[in-house]
C-alpha cells in the first residue's frame, strides 16, 4: 500500500501556512501551486514565490514503515513530514524501524531538520532508535546532515535496502 500526500501553499500568507496544514487530514492533504502574499504589499501586486511541492510517499515494507520524500522541506512542508513520521510511528510495530528516504530531497532547512532531530530523540522507548534515513547521492539531504553534526545522531544510510538490513 503506498499513500501519496502532495503539499504547497496556495495564496495564503506564510504565517498562515501551519494552521491551514493543520486542519486538513493528513490523508487528505494535496494542495497544488504555490502563490505567497507578502505581508509587505497587502495593496500592491501579489509576489508568487515558486516552491515544488514536497511529495511524501508511505510504504509498508514488512514490518517497517518507508517513507519517501521528493522536493522540498522547508517551513511550510516540515510539518506533514512530522505528521508523516509520527504516523508511521504510531502504525507500525514497536521496534520495527521506520525508514526516511530522502535521497529525491532537492532542499533541506532548518525546519526540517527539526522535524529529524525530533523523531530521532523522541522521548519515548517506542521509537527510540528507530528512525533510519536514506540520503542517497542528495547532496541537498547529505549537506545540511553534515554541517549541524546530525550525521552522528542519525543513521544515514545510502538505501532503503541498506536501511532495511542495518534496522535486522
Amino acid at each position: 500500500m503506498t499513500t501519496t500526500f502532495d503539499v504547497a501553499v496556495s495564496d495564503i500568507a506564510p504565517a498562515e501556512a501551519p494552521a491551514l496544514l493543520a486542519g486538513i487530514p493528513q490523508a487528505k492533504r494535496r494542495l497544488l501551486s504555490s502563490r505567497v502574499r507578502s505581508a509587505d504589499m497587502a495593496d500592491g501586486p501579489e509576489e508568487e514565490l515558486r516552491s515544488p511541492t514536497m511529495q511524501l510517499a508511505v510504504t509498508q515494507a514488512g514490518p517497517a514503515v518507508v517513507v519517501s520524500v521528493a522536493g522540498e522541506i522547508d517551513m511550510l512542508t516540515a510539518p506533514a513530514l512530522a505528521d508523516a513520521l509520527n504516523t508511521a510511528f504510531d502504525d507500525t510495530q514497536p521496534g520495527a524501524p521506520v525508514v526516511l528516504d530522502l535521497s529525491r530531497v532537492s532542499f533541506l532547512d532548518s525546519h526540517g531538520l527539526t522535524v529529524l532531530v525530533q523523531a530521532a530523540s523522541a522521548p519515548t522507548a517506542s521509537t527510540a532508535g528507530r528512525l533510519r534515513v536514506v540520503v542517497g547521492d542528495a547532496r541537498a539531504a547529505i549537506r545540511p546532515l553534515q554541517i549541524t553534526g546530525l550525521d552522528k545522531l542519525l543513521p544515514l544510510h545510502r538505501t532503503v535496502d541498506d536501511a532495511l538490513a542495518d534496522a535486522w
